[in-house]
């Protein structure tokens, strides 16, 4: 039985049990036969940018045989099948043969999501390093939203990770962001304390249960009905900025979930880590990294550059 699931502004995804057959059968050949909405070639192109599942595992194998009963789930994300994102040398911030640091582009996820494991910074970085004929290996130790442009940080080597593994989990690492709020607060600079919790898929914070939660932020400048401010997460939770930033009834300028999307023609969530101070794993030198200002940032700031933090 096939059933397909639409839900507005999310991948159309396709599920079906597989039955009737005689002997086993291709998974490009299986969706095929299975889907009508979908061709073999469209299949393959699915199958290819890891949007198809088999039993609950990621298959990314065209000719994997499928038998009667496994239950088969494919994904059709906004951009189909499209291979469309590459990373760009350009935007390495620093490389050598233990780190590699990206300034990662808004509206590109920086690892692999459910209905797609090829356009995402992970992946296109890999395979960067392996068009150098490189041996590739990346370590991932944060993330940053979809929506979030700047700096992002990976290990090259497996013998980098410990240090940087714990500087992360340590607090060790200074991260700044720059920031775009509505309003404009009345505080020049405010350490906000709120715990997060997460309750049925999304994210709360208040006077709850919940993992304890620190930001401190300064203010650079206002604008008319909107301000810059500097963040420094002293906690790494998941959208803590922008649910610290509602709270205190200054959410993030264009921020769809916290704030209001569209403000001042913002087509994305005005959030950008700006930098990263860590110390090298290999020469224990500090390290800081900066990420230019994205250019959708820099129109709402009326020629005002800040000073780096």
């Amino acid at each position: 039985m096939l059933t397909q699931t639409i839900v507005s502004a999310k991948p159309a995804s396709y599920t079906f049990s597989v039955c009737g057959l005689e002997e086993p059968l291709r998974l490009d050949r299986a969706i095929e036969h299975f889907v009508p909405e979908v061709s073999r070639t469209q299949a393959r192109a699915l199958i290819s940018i890891g949007a198809a599942w088999v039993n609950g595992q990621r298959v990314q194998v065209q000719s994997r045989p499928v038998h009667n009963g496994d239950s088969i789930l494919i994904y059709k994300g906004r951009e189909g099948w499209k291979k469309f994102y590459e990373a760009d040398s350009a935007r390495v911030l620093y490389e050598d043969n233990w780190l590699l640091v990206y300034g990662k582009e808004s509206g590109i996820p920086t690892q692999g999501i459910f209905c797609d494991n090829y356009n995402n910074l992970y992946a296109a970085l890999l395979r960067l390093l392996k068009k150098r004929g490189t041996q590739a290996y990346l370590g991932l130790h944060h993330r940053l939203d979809l929506d979030t442009s700047g700096v992002v940080l990976f290990t090259k080597n497996k013998q980098a990770n410990r240090s940087i593994h714990y500087q992360f989990k340590n607090r060790s690492v200074d991260k700044s962001y720059l920031v775009l709020v509505e309003g404009r607060p009345c505080f020049e600079e405010r350490e906000f304390s709120a715990a997060i919790a997460k309750r049925d898929g999304k994210y709360l914070c208040g006077d709850i249960p919940g993992k304890p939660a620190q930001t401190f932020f300064r203010k650079l400048r206002d604008f008319d009905d909107y301000s810059l401010l500097r963040a420094r997460p002293l906690t790494g939770r998941t959208h803590q900025i922008r649910l610290h930033l509602a709270a205190l009834g200054h959410p993030v300028l264009g921020d769809p979930l916290y704030g209001s999307a569209g403000l001042h023609g913002c087509a994305r969530t005005m959030l950008h880590a700006e930098a990263l101070r860590f110390t090298h794993p290999q020469s224990r030198s500090e390290m800081r990294v900066r990420a230019p200002m994205p250019a959708d940032m820099e129109q709402l700031l009326d020629g005002f550059q800040p000073e780096p933090p």
